[in-house]
């Protein structure tokens, strides 16, 4: 990956980011794509982490039975497996 240096403009006009943006040139050119590095908020991490169930997974793993593929459940809903 290439990296490329931003002047203190650019920078400012980046960080307000929030979602990919198209990067144009002054004509409308498209240059590119800018996708913001947002690193995960630690209120989604611990509301992930507190609505996990353990004890489901657990039971979900060791549930006799036949599995099923996605293939094969799309089959029997009538829907056209994905190739």
């Amino acid at each position: 990956m290439i990296s490329i240096p931003v002047n203190a403009a650019i920078q400012t006009a980046l960080a307000a980011v929030r979602d990919t943006a198209i990067i144009r040139a002054e004509d409308g050119t498209v240059l590119g794509y800018f996708s913001p590095a947002q690193p995960p908020e630690a209120h989604d991490l611990v509301r992930a982490l507190t609505t996990i169930d353990m004890g489901e997974l657990r039971r979900r793993n060791a549930a006799a039975g036949k599995w099923q593929t996605t293939r094969e459940v799309l089959k029997n809903l009538g829907e056209p497996s994905p190739q």
